[in-house]
């Protein structure tokens, strides 16, 4: 934990130093917003660090964004897509 800790200290320190709206500060803003979350697996053994399983899960169940695959038939632009009524 000495790392998180560390990595806290710094967000804190750099934050009212960056300005707002750019990536580091998006970025220190979104991290500091989520620490919780981002620590939460420190506390419960059973929480996993990332989400991939998840992910991978979800990405089963929306085929529609698996490499550009859709079910929608393929159709020029500004037509209205085909269906079988």
């Amino acid at each position: 934990m000495p790392v998180l800790t560390a990595l806290k200290s710094w967000l804190d320190n750099i934050a009212p130093k960056v300005v707002p709206d750019t990536k580091l500060g998006d970025a220190v803003s979104y991290t500091l917003n989520q620490w919780d979350y981002l620590t939460r697996y420190i506390s419960d053994g059973r929480m996993s660090i990332d989400n991939n399983i998840l992910e991978r899960d979800i990405r089963v169940l929306r085929p529609e964004e698996n490499h550009g695959c859709s079910a929608m038939p393929l159709t020029e632009p500004g037509q209205a897509p085909l269906s079988i009524v």
